[in-house]
């Protein structure tokens, strides 16, 4: 409410191709808009992948994206890592 700009650019990637460019660009959203939102969390690395090339099960439709945020909170040191994974018709999360 009231921060029309708040959130990541992951919906507008939903109907996208599963390109290299295109998860090159969700990559770059995702991580700026961690910098901007949330600017006590130290990113360590994230990656975008396509499903075919993790060999995730059901994925060779080539729908299914990938993607890997690792990172600590703050000088907590709370190292986590989280998992999204988007199927043509599920969204999975875990976190380590």
């Amino acid at each position: 409410l009231m921060q029309p700009e708040f959130g990541s650019p992951i919906p507008e990637f939903v109907f996208e191709l599963n390109t290299e460019g295109n998860r090159d660009d969700l990559r770059y959203g995702v991580q700026q808009a961690i910098e901007l939102w949330l600017p006590y969390i130290n990113i360590q690395e994230i990656l975008v992948l396509s499903g075919d090339s993790l060999g995730v099960a059901d994925s060779t439709d080539g729908h299914t994206v990938v993607i890997k945020i690792e990172f600590n909170v703050g000088n907590v040191g709370a190292n986590k890592v989280i998992t999204i994974f988007g199927t043509g018709d599920n969204l999975l999360f875990e976190v380590q």
